[in-house]
């Protein structure tokens, strides 16, 4: 984060489920999710970036190349309560189908209008979001203790959120699906574990109800009740700082041994090119941008549940 870049949603979703992650501790009454500015405590009360929103659009390229994205797109630069800057970014529209939150805790390496976030991407991400260099991408590579993070996707009969509101605890995860004849619904809440975690239990809620006049009888199913043997391995992962700015690129492991490395993730096939328009890649630091203009992204993974 931290530059003025937009992808479609579909690539931020990947990006963040790819994802976003301070080390101080946390207000919850201080940011909260609701999609609008706060006003950028940095730069005089105007926000960093504003586009397709409805209103005048400030900062609505990559690099010197216009964007043909239409994402709207926002961010700004906040303080918290100890003085930290964080980078607030909301991209899309809760109307439209999708919309993601982020507060990010600056850190590290330089950009050109300020420090980047705790990850190992480069200010070319934005015109490479999807890259398999995760020097240049920084996509899972962030320390997920510095990110606030929701993001919201609604399809028709389909709603999902994704719900990270403390820095030091994992996420919750919810979906609904809801047709004419069935109604399915699955909760993961691991809110109260830290991400040095890994052995806690997530309590995990997960039905399925047939309705209608040709829907068979006994197909409903609920997990607590009708599951012969459950084995619930969600929440049960650490994090493992690693040497990037604030500790971004670390390992991600469950608690089984298991590894799990987001450089082998071929997060290209993420893409639909039907909502994803092609974007010119940026130069590399170095390559017209300085070598000292490098910033970090703030993406986050999460590992499967």
């Amino acid at each position: 984060m931290g530059h003025t870049s937009q992808s479609s949603p579909t690539t931020r979703a990947a990006l963040v489920a790819a994802l976003l992650l301070g080390w101080a501790p946390f207000a919850a009454a201080q940011f909260k999710f609701e999609w609008t500015a706060q006003g950028d405590a940095v730069g005089g009360d105007t926000v960093f970036a504003d586009c397709n929103r409805g209103g005048a659009d400030i900062h609505c390229a990559i690099g010197a190349q216009t964007d043909s994205d239409t994402t709207p797109f926002l961010q700004e630069r906040l303080r918290g309560d100890g003085g930290e800057m964080y980078y607030h970014t909301v991209i899309g529209d809760p109307a439209g189908g999708f919309a993601m939150e982020v507060y990010a805790q600056a850190s590290g390496a330089q950009w050109q209008g300020g420090p980047g976030t705790a990850s190992q991407g480069g200010i070319a991400n934005g015109g490479q979001p999807l890259a398999d260099d995760i020097q240049l991408t920084g996509n899972g590579s962030a320390n997920p203790t510095t990110v606030l993070v929701r993001m919201v996707i609604r399809d028709g009969e389909f709603t999902q959120e994704f719900l990270k509101d403390d820095l030091l605890t994992k996420p919750r995860i919810t979906q609904r699906l809801e047709t004419d004849t069935m109604s399915a619904s699955f909760a993961v809440d691991m809110r109260h574990l830290g991400y040095q975690d890994g052995d806690g239990n997530a309590p995990i809620h997960n039905t399925l109800s047939l309705h209608g006049a040709d829907s068979p009888a006994g197909g409903d199913f609920d997990m607590a009740r009708d599951a012969q043997f459950a084995e619930v391995t969600a929440g049960k992962y650490f994090w493992i700082g690693g040497d990037g700015p604030g500790d971004s690129g670390g390992e991600w492991r469950y608690a089984t041994g298991e590894v799990v490395d987001p450089e082998q993730i071929e997060w290209a096939a993420f893409r639909d090119p039907a909502q994803n328009p092609h974007t010119p890649p940026l130069p590399r630091a170095g390559e017209g941008w300085g070598e000292d203009t490098e910033m970090g992204t703030s993406n986050i993974f999460v590992p499967r549940q």
